[in-house]
């Protein structure tokens, strides 16, 4: 539960700090966007994505559908917005990522501030398998690319360059 914990308050606070006004959904499109990983083998979750097959990497692709599917299953009351953040947290603002691999200005921005989320907590989180980052140079890695590159890489160039515009303030208040 830590991870969706942690992918909901960083995209709430980036939010917060770009001046993005859907908090509370983007909130919970943190807390919901995984769930779907419950309906999946554990042998596929437990590895890590350089390790699993193609078979497997397409299984474990299928758990934001799955996601929005368990939600609505269970009748769980959330917009239609939230169920498209869910849907497109792992999609690419460069047309890579998953499940449909939409053109970047079909993205939701919140869409791409979860996605942006998820990726800090992947790289913050204490693991036996890699080295942990602080978030300030987490946020700095993942948003490189996109700021940098005309075609965009996780998210769009103009959502990079306003989020890496406040992280010398945070970073002010963190050092």
């Amino acid at each position: 539960y830590n991870h969706a914990a942690n992918v909901s308050s960083l995209a709430c606070l980036l939010a917060i700090g770009i001046g993005i006004s859907d908090v509370e959904e983007i909130g919970l499109a943190g807390l919901l966007h995984d769930i779907g990983i419950a309906d999946l083998p554990a042998e596929i979750c437990e590895k890590m994505a350089t390790e699993r097959s193609l078979e497997e990497q397409q299984i474990y692709e299928t758990h934001p559908a799955k996601s929005v599917a368990m939600i609505k299953a269970k009748k769980i009351v959330v917009s239609e917005k939230v169920m498209t953040m869910i849907l497109q947290h792992h999609e690419r603002y460069n047309g890579t990522g998953y499940p449909s691999r939409p053109p970047g200005d079909r993205l939701l921005i919140e869409s791409q501030l979860l996605a942006v989320a998820d990726e800090i907590e992947k790289l913050t989180r204490i693991s036996a398998h890699k080295a942990r980052v602080n978030t300030l140079e987490a946020a700095r890695f993942v948003l490189n690319d996109s700021a940098i590159s005309p075609s965009g890489g996780l998210v769009s160039a103009s959502l990079a360059q306003r989020i890496l515009k406040i992280l010398p303030e945070a970073d002010r208040l963190v050092g």
